[in-house]
C-alpha cells in the first residue's frame, strides 16, 4: 500500500465523531433543552419539532435535514447558550433604534399630515 493511500485512510477514520440523535420540539422562547441544557435556534421555529444532533463538543439543529443553528455543547445543567441579559438590552435598544431610523427618513412633524 502507498504512503498517500494509507495517509488517506488514516485520515477518514479519525475524522469519524460518535453523535446521537434527538427529536425535540422548540419551546416559546425559541430554545430546545438536550441534556438539561437549552440551545436558542431562529424564531420563526417557534412550536416546530426538530432534530438534533449531539456530539462530545457540539450541538446542531436541523429542520427537516438543513442545519439551522449550530452550538458548543455546554456542561453546565439548565443554562442557555447567551444571557437573557442580551435579550433584555436588545430589546430596551431596539424602540430607540427603530424610532432613530424612522427620523432619518421622515421628520418628525408638529401637526399630523393633512388626509387629501
Amino acid at each position: 500500500m502507498s504512503s498517500t493511500v494509507r495517509r488517506c485512510c488514516r485520515y477518514r477514520m479519525s475524522s469519524y465523531e460518535y453523535a446521537e440523535w434527538k427529536r425535540c420540539r422548540v419551546n416559546l422562547d425559541y430554545h430546545v433543552e438536550i441534556a438539561k441544557h437549552y440551545y436558542s435556534v431562529p424564531h420563526g421555529l417557534v412550536r416546530q419539532e426538530v432534530e438534533a444532533r449531539i456530539t462530545a463538543r457540539t450541538v446542531e439543529i436541523f429542520l427537516r435535514g438543513k442545519r439551522v443553528a449550530s452550538h458548543l455543547r455546554s456542561t453546565m445543567p439548565h443554562r442557555s447558550d447567551h444571557g437573557r441579559r442580551a435579550h433584555a438590552e436588545l430589546a430596551s435598544a431596539l424602540p430607540a433604534t427603530g424610532r432613530m431610523s424612522a427620523f432619518a427618513v421622515t421628520p418628525p412633524r408638529s401637526a399630523p399630515m393633512p388626509i387629501p
